[in-house]
């Protein structure tokens, strides 16, 4: 696939996230994809992100992401993007604050063959934690 396939790919994964389509993980990831940033308790794997995914959306309904750069070479994207959305389900058992969130994020996507075998993503977590008021 071209680096343009791969950013095509790359919107398509964010404008369904944002539509909460959480099956698209399972058109457009490899069935040994790894995540090599797992978020608290995540197991590293498409299953582990597929609840990953489930949690944000219970915890923030309104949960959107923004592309905001997109840099794409050979299999590899990088990628900025905005994440916003409101506490209505309460963070990792906590209660819910109802505060707002909007916090950038970088990440990189590996895509061997037009799916998605390995992510890397840094996440502003502690304008994210401050935002919620749990720092």
């Amino acid at each position: 696939m071209s680096a343009k396939q791969n950013k095509a790919i790359l919107k398509r994964l964010f404008s369904e996230f944002n539509k909460g389509n959480i099956n698209v993980i399972d058109e457009l990831f490899t069935e040994d994809f790894v995540d090599r940033y797992p978020q608290l308790g995540e197991i590293p794997n498409k299953e582990g992100f597929k609840q990953v995914f489930a949690d944000i959306r219970k915890t923030f309904p309104d949960w959107h992401l923004s592309l905001k750069d997109i840099i794409a070479e050979g299999d590899k994207v990088a990628y900025r993007f905005t994440t916003q959305g409101t506490d209505k389900g309460g963070y990792m058992g906590m209660p819910a604050t109802g505060k707002k969130i909007n916090y950038d994020s970088v990440g990189i996507l590996r895509f061997p063959n037009g799916k998605v075998a390995e992510r890397w993503t840094l996440v502003d977590s502690m304008t994210f934690m401050h935002q919620l008021g749990l720092v």
